[in-house]
């Protein structure tokens, strides 16, 4: 017999302009998207949202603004206890830089 795997519709997470680089991590009870959306020529967000496992959004925000060009990097997004760890290229200083979201788990 063969197995077959049915998938939930698609969740929009960015109409606006993404520009991809998408990094994601799964918490217990939602899954968090972290990518960048372009601001302009120059300059783009990394942003993330939280969606359940209904699909609702349940909390989204912007982590830091950096270059759009492809020297900012992918954003990275991990998981530490109850936080979500985003680390990042900061473009202007030459650094890696990381932030810290707290999302309810339940």
């Amino acid at each position: 017999p063969e197995a077959t795997l049915e998938f939930a519709a698609p969740v929009d997470i960015d109409a606006q302009t993404p520009l991809g680089r998408v990094s994601i991590v799964a918490l217990d009870a939602v899954v968090v998207v972290v990518w960048m959306r372009g601001i302009d020529e120059q300059y783009a967000q990394i942003r993330y949202a939280a969606v359940d496992l209904d699909g609702n959004r349940v909390a989204e925000g912007e982590v830091a603004r950096t270059s759009a060009n492809r020297s900012s990097g992918f954003p990275r997004a991990a998981r530490l206890g109850n936080s979500v760890w985003i680390a990042f290229t900061d473009v202007e200083s030459s650094r890696i830089r990381v932030r810290e979201i707290q999302l309810p788990l339940n």
